[in-house]
This record gives structure tokens, C-alpha cells and sequence, in this order.
């Protein structure tokens, strides 16, 4: 093989490598991204308001612990 010939084997190997890094770099950032997008979301589904219901339970344990105090 001559000089040229080698220098462009090189190269088209070098290129592909490359390629394939950058390709696994990209994949890994947009799944990263998608987890922290997901993680958010379930954090703000834990935090949602309290329903009447809730609420109403809640003030009925209040006032008979108060009542229990006395």
C-alpha cells in the first residue's frame, strides 16, 4: 500500500470511531435528560393538594386530639 492509501484508511477508521462516539455521547444526553424530565414529574405528582375528604379527616383528628389535651 502506498502512503495516501494508508493515510486514508486512517482516516475513514478514525472517522467511524468518532462517529459512533459522538452517536453514543448524543443517545446518552437525550436519555439523561429524559429521566431528569420523568423524576420531575413524579415529584410533582407526590405533592399534589389535599382532597376535602382529606381535609375534612384531618380537622376531625385535630379537634379530638385538642379534646384529648383538656
Amino acid at each position: 500500500m502506498n502512503k495516501r492509501a494508508k493515510s486514508q484508511r486512517t482516516f475513514w477508521c478514525l472517522l467511524s470511531s468518532f462517529t459512533r462516539r459522538s452517536l453514543i455521547l448524543l443517545l446518552s444526553a437525550v436519555f439523561l435528560s429524559s429521566v431528569a424530565a420523568t423524576r420531575s414529574t413524579s415529584v410533582q405528582i407526590a405533592e399534589q393538594q389535599e382532597t376535602t375528604s382529606q381535609q375534612a379527616t384531618r380537622a376531625a383528628a385535630e379537634r379530638l386530639y385538642n379534646e384529648g389535651l383538656q
